[in-house]
């Protein structure tokens, strides 16, 4: 999976799963809350070509999200050795 943002490109390791990207998030003291876990969950049922587009989906499950959740949650996930981030110019 791609998600691309802003000039940023991320790609999803082909095992990644959601326990392990959580497990992570604890280890380094880090919540899980209601938003990252649907936001993971976006991420995971999605073949996404942008963070606006895992936006949008997002949106659909929670009206009161901002794009700019989106971005840092997704900044945070490549944080993890599960989520490479790249920038493309």
């Amino acid at each position: 999976m791609v998600i691309g943002f802003s000039g940023m490109e991320v790609r999803r390791a082909d095992m990644w799963q959601k326990e392990q990207v959580i497990q992570e998030f604890q280890k380094r003291g880090k919540r899980i809350t209601g938003q990252r876990e649907m936001l993971l969950d976006v991420i995971l049922e999605g073949n996404w070509s942008s963070c606006k587009d895992v936006y949008y989906e997002a949106r659909k499950r929670d009206p009161k999200l901002g794009m700019a959740t989106v971005y840092r949650t997704v900044h945070q996930f490549g944080t993890t050795q599960y989520l490479q981030i790249r920038i493309m110019f």
